[in-house]
């Protein structure tokens, strides 16, 4: 709209000057009549259209501006998307199937049926249990065995009461038996230091002595008086408790009361040392009563040292 007023203004101002100024005229290419206009500084040199020309035809053809378009926006990228987490399956519990049984393999033995020849074992028979003596007598007497009870579940020698024995006899059987002997003055040796014995059947001694820290010796601790050494020595010093373990087989006699087979300490252990091992006995130990067939009492020696004892029991085999 602003460009045709410009062109009506113009189209008046020429009018104006054509009707004082001289104008030559010529036919354009087409027959049409144009008008030459004189330049001048200020209007510069410009051809206007014969009467009948329109405007429009004076005016190049344009090309349209191209429409506008929307900028095309960048292409929309898919936002990455979380990976599907796997579904969590919870794995099906084994199936339980029966073992295989193969035919040719035969069903498991049955434990083996006990020996009806092998007796039973026999119980524990508590000869002290630290309350009484009610178990032993006097071996010289046969009457109330005269060591002292003492109130911490020990027994202790009496000197000069004598050896107490029990009244239960027995021949096979398994001896547990603890002891402790007492301080000595360091010049105080051999037989005369924590002298005892712990006597099987009565006849056979495992001697007690306080032999700590000397060589192993045949009337020495672990010993089988007179007859055996022990192993070695296992004893402990003074005042401390000692185990042995006994286990003894009476010797055998025929009939008219021949001895057939010599007594055994089967093993014997000090403080859970082996210090007899399978020793042969040919004969009784010193102190001790002669050998002679049938049952007798397990037997304690008085040797004039205050020994002390507890926890004694057998097992007879």
């Amino acid at each position: 709209m602003q460009k045709s007023n410009s062109v009506f203004v113009l189209w008046s101002v020429l009018a104006a000057s054509a009707a004082s100024t001289a104008c030559s005229s010529g036919e354009t290419e087409n027959g049409g009549s144009v008008y030459v206009v004189p330049s001048s500084p200020s209007s510069g040199a410009g051809v206007m259209p014969a009467a009948g020309t329109g405007v429009s035809d004076m005016m190049a053809p344009s090309s349209p501006a191209p429409a506008a378009t929307a900028p095309t926006p960048p292409s929309e990228t898919t936002a990455p998307t979380a990976p599907t987490p796997a579904t969590e399956t919870t794995p099906a519990a084994p199936m339980l199937q029966a073992p295989m049984t193969d035919s040719t393999t035969p069903p498991a033995a049955a434990p083996p049926a006990a020996d009806p020849a092998t007796p039973p074992m026999a119980p524990k028979i508590v000869l002290f249990d630290g309350t009484n003596l009610d178990a032993w007598v006097s071996r010289n007497s046969g009457g109330p065995a005269g060591w002292q009870v003492l109130g911490d579940g020990t027994m202790v020698v009496t000197p000069g009461t004598g050896d107490i024995i029990t009244k239960q006899k027995f021949e096979d059987l398994f001896v547990h038996v603890e002891y402790k002997t007492p301080v000595f003055p360091a010049n105080v040796m051999g037989q005369a230091r924590g002298n005892s014995g712990v006597y099987l059947k009565g006849m056979y001694e495992m001697q007690v002595l306080d032999s700590f820290g000397l060589p192993p010796q045949i009337d020495g601790c672990g010993s089988v008086y007179g007859i055996k050494e022990p192993l070695t020595v296992a004893c402990f010093q003074e005042e401390v408790w000692n185990t042995y373990d006994i286990e003894f087989r009476a010797p055998r006699f025929d009939n008219q009361g021949n001895k057939t087979s010599n007594a055994v300490i089967v093993s014997a252990k000090l403080n859970n040392v082996l210090v007899q091992d399978n020793t042969d006995l040919p004969n009784g130990t010193r102190s001790g009563f002669a050998e002679a067939p049938g049952p007798a009492g397990l037997m304690l020696q008085d040797h004039s040292n205050r020994i002390s004892f507890r926890n004694i029991y057998v097992i007879p085999r």
